[in-house]
């Protein structure tokens, strides 16, 4: 099976449809299967339904890890049939669990509020107001360049799912922070960048926001932010399919979280 596993593992990063992460879950939870069927003597080529259930009963696994488990075990079966190794999928038939999903952290609009007061230089200031008010994930934030800003029109430009560009509505207050911000700087750099002017990376993003909110005395990442952005557009009465194309979102499932 081991073989088997590695040719399917090498087709799903050659197809780089997944996160490397997740295909790394994936090869952990098949080698673990893999570790099992051994232990059982039993051919992975000849296991049925009945085998792969017992197997995931004793795991003893959360909703979402098992869901993993389940898309892993579906997916690389159906790879075997594709490739002629089996005449049936036994995986195919399993009901994958839905996880459920915990309801995200997010501020009051008063508390966001209080977060932008406790900004100290307009270098956090211009952060909170423009994660705040587009929602934009952290690779988005660090990712943007000055060239990306169309501050008379009220857009920027930023990647979406896939890398695709898309354009974001930029709110007047996160316009006049970032222009107070940014100055004259060059249309090629970066939006934010440390002292030695080096582009933000995920880690100072993180230090940065936590560092603000413990002044407000807030427990917050720059998620925090983006939930917040979601969740008070939905208390405003927007459409969940409108604030699914403000995020990206693939799925409106996972919007509809912010309308619980």
């Amino acid at each position: 099976m081991i073989e088997a596993l590695e040719l399917w593992i090498d087709a799903l990063l050659s197809e780089q449809r997944l996160q490397n992460n997740t295909v790394r879950a994936y090869q952990s939870d098949l080698e673990g299967f893999a570790r099992y069927l051994e232990s059982e003597n039993i051919d992975w080529q000849k296991c049925n339904r009945i085998v792969i259930l017992r197997f995931l009963e004793q795991q003893q696994l959360r909703q979402a890890s098992l869901a993993r488990k389940v898309a892993a075990l579906r997916a690389f079966y159906r790879f075997a049939c594709q490739k002629g190794w089996i005449s049936q999928n036994p995986a195919q038939k399993l009901a994958l669990p839905r996880p459920q999903r915990p309801k995200p952290q997010t501020l009051s609009i008063r508390e966001v509020e209080q977060l932008i007061d406790c900004c100290e230089t307009p270098l956090e200031k211009a952060v909170v107001e423009l994660m705040y008010g587009c929602g934009l994930t952290v690779s988005q934030t660090c990712a943007l360049k000055i060239a990306d800003l169309q501050l008379d029109t009220g857009l920027v430009c930023c990647q979406g799912h896939r890398d695709q560009q898309k354009l974001v509505p930029v709110g007047e207050m996160a316009i006049d922070a970032l222009s107070l911000y940014l100055g004259n700087s060059p249309p090629e750099r970066h939006i934010f960048v440390d002292r030695q002017q080096r582009p933000f990376n995920r880690f100072s993003l993180y230090r940065l926001i936590r560092s603000i909110g413990l002044r407000a005395n807030f427990t917050l990442t720059p998620h925090t932010l983006r939930h917040s952005f979601a969740a008070h557009l939905v208390e405003g009465g927007a459409d969940l399919a409108v604030v699914q194309e403000l995020l990206g979102h693939i799925s409106i499932a996972t919007t509809e979280i912010y309308g619980k």
